[in-house]
């Protein structure tokens, strides 16, 4: 068992990311994140990101 620790430890973190990257979109309000179109890697709605919360920035 204690060969397969830092596997475990490596797991439990990856599956608690999973969880916060899947619960994230659930937390916030519906109606709240509008404006989702775009180009990957530029921000083009920076007043809506300014005021969310830092998971949601990351889901979304």
């Amino acid at each position: 068992m204690r060969a397969y620790a830092p596997l475990l430890v490596i797991a439990a973190v990856l599956a608690a990311f999973l969880v916060l990257d899947a619960a994230a979109p659930l937390l916030r309000p519906f109606g709240t994140v509008l404006g989702l179109d775009g180009s990957p890697g530029i921000i083009d709605h920076p007043d809506l990101w300014s005021g969310m919360d830092p998971l949601s920035k990351a889901a979304y």
